[in-house]
């Protein structure tokens, strides 16, 4: 009951562009790559991929390679307009994924940059955090990077924590449905829609 879920991207009806959003080192664009390719080559749905994370270094390299690889159309944008061109380019896509740079919960004029470019597109907004996030931190990255504009949560390293039951702790936090769980540095297999009853099971150690 506790653990609410949605359905995963590659399930849902097209066509949909969704932006990533969270604090720094949380894996926002390896899941994006994981996301792109899983959609593509498993689900045949599809995709482009969209980076506006242009003014740290190396951060569009990754998605813009493994785009490269997958034949995945691949733009690197640097302010809104570029945004908004870049998603009537890839209009036709089943699935467009926006990374977003990562942002400190304090950065006042990080986040009002972000708030702006999520108003000015209608980009769904998913939060990526790690698994092991505490619950009263989730709950206030949740409320700085969204609020109630947030559509589901995303939880990554759950190879890192300390078990499956981690992930509760960023349920309660957010109180968002999980849409995705990742749980290892493969890509793509190592991102997965989640099954409540079978993650129950893990947790209280009746499933592995």
């Amino acid at each position: 009951r506790c653990l609410t879920v949605t359905e995963p991207l590659w399930s849902r009806e097209a066509p949909i562009a969704v932006g990533m959003v969270g604090p720094t080192r949380v894996g926002k664009t390896r899941t994006i790559a994981k996301l792109a390719t899983l959609s593509t080559f498993v689900h045949n749905r599809s995709v482009g991929v969209i980076s506006t994370d242009v003014k740290r270094i190396g951060g569009t390299e990754t998605l813009e390679t493994l785009s490269e690889l997958a034949g995945v159309p691949f733009e690197a944008v640097s302010d809104v307009q570029d945004l908004r061109a870049a998603l009537r380019a890839m209009s036709a896509r089943d699935i467009v994924l926006v990374d977003t740079p990562g942002v400190s919960p304090w950065d006042d004029d990080g986040l009002h940059e972000l708030e702006s470019l999520f108003s000015a597109t209608g980009l769904e907004r998913h939060l990526v955090l790690t698994s092991d996030t505490p619950t009263d931190r989730a709950r206030l990255l949740a409320k700085r990077f969204g609020g109630s504009h947030l559509k589901s949560l995303i939880l990554t390293k759950v190879d890192e924590s300390a078990g499956p039951g981690s992930v509760l702790s960023s349920v309660w936090g957010t109180g968002l449905p999980i849409s995705h769980v990742c749980d290892g540095q493969t890509i793509p297999d190592s991102c997965h829609a989640i099954h409540p009853e079978r993650w129950s099971q893990r947790v209280v150690g009746t499933r592995t």
